[in-house]
């Protein structure tokens, strides 16, 4: 079988965390013997081999050099990222320049987070975040007639399958849940003398320590868990660490801004710490140097952060999106929160803080369930079975 990948960003997971699913799932596909090709945005047309897989990079935007390769390559099915590519997709398609079949993989639909995520206040936008407000409708449009012309559509959970059928009308028949994996070697509990030392060398660590892992945007709930943790900080001593950054859409700008005027109203700013996206091989340290992860996310596509917490027994905190509500068997995995909660953020985290024998166990549960039911190996096989459905 002949794959072609055509992605927006593919980068090994020590470069960065942006990309990690593809690049994982295209090594695990190679891996089960299939050819992969992956088209890339680049400078310069290149070509280059990856750990088996086959990566063409061609200049932005996509041009004639990207149909020569399609026509070099001649797949049996091409694997969509979303909207990259979207425009050459469609034209591709109908000129038949490579078999009828198309894959869309879909993270999440842009309609799904618009509808879910916090409003900002017209007050707190520059022209430039109104601007990116309505790139992102347009964004929805084109989304819409992809996923119409898909011969068959994946997505990461149940819960963004439920959405893609009931927000952008979609038959069921045609969306697939194919689970990203987690690294469970990568992602592992540490010794307490190894956590200790780690703890030791972080200032703000000697405290409680709430950890968040992601990007300052409006799907992602943060104004609750600010809520919470001034609550929080009114009868203990406790900092919140945010691994994060600010992805670069405009729009986010105003929320990030939003995001710190509300926490020096709370008079909180100087126990949060904000640290840039760092090396993804050190994430495992701080997973297993907090004592709570928090996850206050109105809108997940899987929830990678939550799941990475979970493989290193780490207790999490979060809301029932993404993957979770797959697994949130009474509670046994993680402690499930409604979303824009504050208050069961409080009464929630509080609960683990002064109970660890329960929240060790329920560390213990949540790594069983993840090493037992996502690796990357698992997802390239559900993958494939749905290749091979298309082919046949």
């Amino acid at each position: 079988m002949k794959i072609l990948h055509v992605l927006g960003a593919f980068l090994p997971p020590e470069e960065r965390k942006y990309g990690l699913a593809q690049y994982e799932l295209a090594n695990a596909l190679a891996e089960e013997g299939i050819e992969i090709h992956v088209i890339l945005r680049g400078r310069h047309p290149s070509r280059q081999l990856i750990n088996r897989i086959n990566i063409w990079r061609i200049p932005r935007p996509f041009n004639l050099e990207l149909f020569r390769i399609v026509r070099k390559v001649g797949p049996d099915l091409v694997n969509l990222d979303s909207t990259s590519g979207y425009a050459w997709a469609l034209l591709a398609k109908s000129m038949g320049l490579f078999r009828k079949t198309l894959v869309v993989s879909l993270p999440h639909p842009t309609l799904g987070a618009l509808k879910r995520c916090d409003r900002i206040p017209l007050s707190e936008c520059s022209s430039d975040a109104i601007i990116e407000w309505a790139s992102m409708l347009s964004s929805i449009a084109r989304q819409q007639v992809l996923l119409s012309q898909a011969d068959a559509i994946v997505v990461p959970s149940a819960f963004i399958k439920r959405d893609v059928e009931r927000l952008c009308g979609q038959d069921p028949g045609k969306v697939n849940v194919v689970h990203y994996g987690i690294d469970s070697q990568l992602f592992r509990p540490l010794e307490n003398k190894t956590r200790q030392r780690i703890r030791m060398k972080l200032e703000f660590a000697q405290n409680d320590l709430l950890l968040y892992v992601g990007h300052i945007g409006p799907r992602k709930g943060l104004l609750y868990l600010l809520e919470a943790f001034a609550l929080l900080t009114r009868t203990r001593k406790m900092n919140l660490l945010i691994i994060g950054g600010l992805p670069k859409y405009l729009s986010l700008n105003a929320y990030a801004n939003l995001f710190w005027k509300r926490a020096r109203s709370l008079n909180i700013e100087a126990n949060i710490h904000v640290m840039p996206y760092i090396r993804y091989r050190e994430l495992p340290e701080f997973y297993n140097i907090a004592d709570v992860f928090v996850q206050p996310s109105l809108y997940e596509g899987f929830g990678m952060a939550v799941a990475e917490a979970m493989a290193c027994e780490t207790p999490v905190v979060c809301t029932n999106v993404g993957f979770i509500p797959e697994i949130s068997i009474d509670n046994r995995a993680c402690v499930i929160v409604k979303e824009k909660d504050a208050d069961g953020l409080v009464q929630s985290i509080v609960n683990l803080l002064e109970k660890p024998v329960e929240a060790r166990d329920l560390g213990k549960n949540a790594r069983e369930i993840i090493v037992r039911r996502f690796s990357w190996k698992k997802s390239a096989k559900e993958l494939c079975k749905v290749y091979d459905k298309l082919i046949d």
